[in-house]
């Protein structure tokens, strides 16, 4: 399914190119980048920021694939550290779905360094904040997720 979504983007990257509007080349590149490798997700990633950099929402959801990117490439360090600055930046802007999403990836990045403690916290911080805002499917799947830890 990912590959169907990369031949989507990518044309829609090509329509965008056409037009030539920034905003929408920004948010194409910001999709595309979820769909491929961390490499050039980066590069894309980068793109879209400069594009949105008027738009807080829009830059928190760059920063939450930055972080997870980095994450996905292994330098689980690096981006715990951008999804953090991802919840401050979300819990600002009351972007309840990122900062769950960030939280669970800065779990994961720890549950991959050996901190099960720290994997647990994060996730348990996002299902507190899944429940207060009634993400109940998300709730759902951080209990399945902490009880695996």
């Amino acid at each position: 399914m990912l590959g169907r979504a990369e031949v989507c983007f990518r044309e829609s990257l090509a329509l965008a190119e056409e037009i030539g509007r920034d905003r929408r080349l920004a948010l194409i590149r910001m999709h595309l980048a979820k769909v491929v490798p961390p490499e050039e997700a980066a590069t894309l990633l980068a793109q879209a920021e400069q594009g949105l950099k008027n738009e807080p929402g829009n830059l928190v959801k760059v920063r939450l694939w930055q972080g997870r990117k980095l994450i996905e490439a292994g330098s689980f360090e690096a981006g715990a550290v951008v999804l953090a600055e991802v919840d401050s930046a979300a819990e600002q802007a009351n972007l309840q779905r990122e900062r769950i999403a960030a939280l669970w990836s800065r779990s994961e990045a720890a549950l991959a360094r050996g901190f099960r403690d720290q994997a647990k916290a994060h996730a348990k911080d996002a299902l507190n904040i899944a429940r207060m805002h009634g993400f109940t499917a998300e709730a759902a799947d951080l209990l399945i997720w902490i009880e695996q830890l």
